[in-house]
C-alpha cells in the first residue's frame, strides 16, 4: 500500500504544475504570472545546481555499493500496474531528461512552489492539504530512494527564496513600468474666441 501511495504522489509531480499553470490563467489571471515566473526560477535555480553539485541519489548510492541496499520502488510499480506499460518510456522517453538530479529535489521544490501558489485562495480545510502535500512528497521521495532528506530540505529552501525572488523581480517591474509610463497632461478647456477683440 505504501508503494503505491508513493508511486501515486511521485507522479503527481507531472501534472500538477501544468494543472495549476492553467487554472490560475483561466480562473486567477492576476496570480498567474507570478507562479510562473516562480516555476521557472526554482527549475532554473535546480538546474543550475546540478550542473555545479551533481549529487549521487540514494538508489545510485545503493546500485554503486556507497551504502546500503535501496530499492528504486517508482519504476517497478509503475511496470506492476495493469494500465501503464512504461517500458517504452524508460526505453526512449528519456534521452533528455536527467535521471540522477538530486540536489535539489525538483518534485519538493515544486510541491512546495504549488502550496504557496494556491495558499491565498484557499479555506482552512484545503490550507490543511497545502501543507500536507510537501510533507507527503518529501515522505515519498525518501521512501522510493529517490532523494536523501537534505534534498528535500533543499527543495523547500529553494522554493521559498525562488518566490521571494519572484516578488522582488514582480515588484521592480511593476514600478519600472509606472515609472516609465506615459501619463497624457490634462486637456484644458479652449476658450471660445472672442469676436469682440
Amino acid at each position: 500500500m505504501w508503494d503505491y501511495a508513493t508511486w501515486v504522489l511521485y507522479m503527481s509531480h507531472f501534472f500538477m504544475t501544468p494543472l495549476i499553470a492553467a487554472a490560475l490563467w483561466w480562473w486567477a489571471p492576476a496570480r498567474f504570472r507570478r507562479f510562473a515566473v516562480v516555476v521557472v526560477t526554482t527549475s532554473g535555480l535546480a538546474m543550475l545546481t546540478y550542473f555545479v553539485y551533481p549529487a549521487v541519489p540514494p538508489w545510485l548510492a545503493s546500485e554503486t555499493h556507497l551504502i546500503p541496499p535501496v530499492t528504486r520502488t517508482i519504476g517497478l510499480i509503475t511496470n506492476h500496474l495493469p494500465v501503464i506499460d512504461a517500458r517504452t518510456l524508460y526505453e526512449s522517453g528519456t534521452a533528455w531528461s536527467n535521471a540522477i538530479a538530486a540536489m535539489p529535489s525538483l518534485h519538493e521544490g515544486l510541491a512546495v512552489v504549488a502550496s504557496i501558489a494556491l495558499w491565498p485562495l484557499a479555506n482552512r480545510p484545503v490550507r490543511r492539504l497545502l501543507v500536507l502535500y510537501p510533507l507527503a512528497m518529501g515522505f515519498a521521495l525518501v521512501y522510493s530512494g529517490e532523494h536523501y532528506v537534505i534534498e528535500i530540505v533543499a527543495g523547500v529552501a529553494y522554493a521559498f527564496a525562488a518566490n521571494a525572488l519572484a516578488g522582488r523581480l514582480l515588484g521592480w517591474r511593476s514600478s519600472r513600468v509606472g515609472r516609465t509610463t506615459v501619463v497624457p497632461a490634462p486637456v484644458r478647456a479652449v476658450e471660445p474666441y472672442d469676436q469682440a477683440a
